[in-house]
C-alpha cells in the first residue's frame, strides 16, 4: 500500500469518527458530565477548604487582637494614660469589638466579641470619673444587648453562662438586684453549667449581692466650735482684782 493510499485511509476514518462523535456525546452525555463534575469538585473542593480555612485563620486573629486591644486599654485607663480620656479608649475599643461581632462567621467567635463589648462598657462607669446618670443608662442598655446577643449566639455552655452572668452584672450595676439574683441562682442551678467556672463566679456575686446592695451614707463631719478668746468686760475687773496683790496697811508709829 502506498503512502497516498495510506493517507486516504486515515482521513476517511477520521472523517467517519467526527460524523459519529456528536451521536457518541447525545449518547453517553449523562456520564461524561457526571465524569466532568468529578474532575471539578477534585480541583475546586481542596481549594475552597484551603481558602475557607484560611479566612477563618484571619477572622479568629482579627479578633483576638481586637480582644487584646481592648483589655490594653481597660489597663491604660485604669493607669490613666496620657493623651487620652479613659472615656474615648474604651468607647472607641467597644465599638471595633462590635463592629468584629457583626461580620464574624464564626458564632462563638462572635459572642466572645460582644461579651468583651458588654465588660468594655461596664468598665467604663468605674474608671471614667463625673459619670452622668444618662451615660450610665444608655451603656448599661448596650452591655446587656451585647449580651443577649450573646446568648444567642453562643454555641458552647462556658459561653452561654458568660452571657447571661453578664446580665446579672447589668442588673446589679443598675441597682435591679432582685432581678441579679434570680439570674445568679439560675446560673448556679443550671446543670448545663456544671464543669465551668461559671457557676463559681455566679455564687460569688450572690454571696455579696447583700453587701452590694447596702447604700452607705457618708455624713459631714460638723465644723468645729471656735473656742472663746475674748472676755465680757464685766469679768475683766474681777480677773484683774482677782490677780492683784493689795499692800499691806501702814501701823501706826509707837509713842
Amino acid at each position: 500500500m502506498s503512502a497516498q493510499q495510506r493517507r486516504e485511509l486515515k482521513n476517511n476514518e477520521l472523517a467517519g469518527f467526527l460524523e459519529q462523535l456528536p451521536d457518541f456525546f447525545r449518547k453517553y452525555s449523562n456520564q461524561i458530565l457526571g465524569i466532568c463534575l468529578i474532575l471539578i469538585a477534585l480541583v475546586v473542593i481542596p481549594v475552597y477548604k484551603r481558602m475557607r480555612q484560611r479566612n477563618l485563620f484571619y477572622e479568629q486573629a482579627d479578633v483576638v487582637s481586637k480582644i487584646q486591644t481592648a483589655r490594653e486599654s481597660i489597663t491604660a485607663s485604669a493607669q490613666g494614660a496620657k493623651g487620652a480620656l479613659p472615656g474615648s479608649l474604651l468607647s472607641t475599643a467597644a465599638m471595633d469589638l462590635k463592629d468584629a461581632a457583626e461580620t464574624a462567621r464564626q458564632p462563638n467567635l462572635a459572642a466572645l466579641a460582644l461579651l468583651e463589648e458588654s465588660e468594655l462598657l461596664r468598665a467604663q462607669l468605674h474608671l471614667q470619673e463625673d459619670v452622668s446618670a444618662d451615660t450610665i443608662s444608655v451603656n448599661l442598655s448596650r452591655a446587656k444587648t451585647a449580651c443577649e446577643q450573646a446568648l444567642e449566639k453562643a454555641q458552647t455552655p462556658t459561653l452561654r453562662g458568660l452571657a447571661e452572668l453578664g446580665l446579672g452584672l447589668c442588673a446589679e450595676e443598675g441597682g435591679q438586684y432582685d432581678q441579679a439574683r434570680e439570674i445568679y441562682t439560675k446560673i448556679v442551678q443550671t446543670s448545663e453549667y456544671e464543669g465551668t467556672s461559671v457557676i463559681e463566679q455566679a455564687q460569688r456575686r450572690l454571696d455579696s449581692l447583700d453587701d452590694n446592695a447596702v447604700k452607705v451614707t457618708f455624713v459631714k463631719s460638723p465644723e468645729p466650735v471656735a473656742e472663746e478668746t475674748e472676755v465680757s468686760a464685766e469679768e475683766s475687773p474681777a480677773s484683774e482684782a482677782a490677780g492683784s496683790i493689795v499692800p499691806a496697811p501702814e501701823l501706826p508709829a509707837a509713842p
